[in-house]
């Protein structure tokens, strides 16, 4: 069980930096109205586009030194801290949620439905999106801009699924 610990860990980390390199951007772009996926990550500064082994969530930042490896200039030390800070947050999110489970076995007493199954799930991806939602949106009001109302659809689409979920008594 402690390869098992060790690699959903780093994965639920990882899945939660990634996330949070998305909210960096998602924090940046919205507000200005431009589109979230092109043109690709890029420095804000000089433009130039950011390498794929620069895009690595906490650790790209820590590679280029703070700095744009074309330009030089510096990049914000909120970069990498709002995705540890994810990364963080999805692994204690995860192991509150799961790790008894995975602890004790798939094939012990605790034994969990399918249905039990989903209902985690869906609470487990409510608080994380409640959690990168609220971030986000304080992030953009820190930075002086105003919080765009779609910002707050994909929390909207879960909490409407999980209080269909709570209406059949799951």
């Amino acid at each position: 069980m402690d390869f098992l610990f060790i690699v959903l860990a780093f994965w639920f980390f990882f899945i939660g930096s990634a996330f949070g390199s998305f909210l960096n951007v998602v924090v940046w772009r919205l507000p200005l109205g431009i589109s979230l996926n092109y043109p690709a990550s890029h420095c804000p500064k000089c433009r130039k586009p950011i390498r794929w082994r620069h895009n690595i969530p906490v650790i790209g930042w820590g590679m280029l030194r703070g700095k744009c490896y074309d330009c030089g200039l510096p990049i914000s030390r909120r970069y990498p801290l709002v995705e540890f800070l994810c990364g963080c947050v999805f692994l204690s999110l995860f192991y509150g949620y799961f790790w008894p489970f995975i602890r004790d076995g798939l094939n012990s007493t605790v034994g969990l439905s399918l249905l039990e199954l989903m209902c985690i799930s869906v609470t487990y991806m409510l608080q994380v999106t409640f959690f990168l939602t609220f971030l986000a949106a304080g992030l953009i009001l820190l930075d002086g801009n105003r919080v765009p109302k779609k910002l707050f659809l994909p929390l909207a689409i879960l909490l409407l699924l999980r209080l269909c979920m709570a209406g059949y008594g799951i």
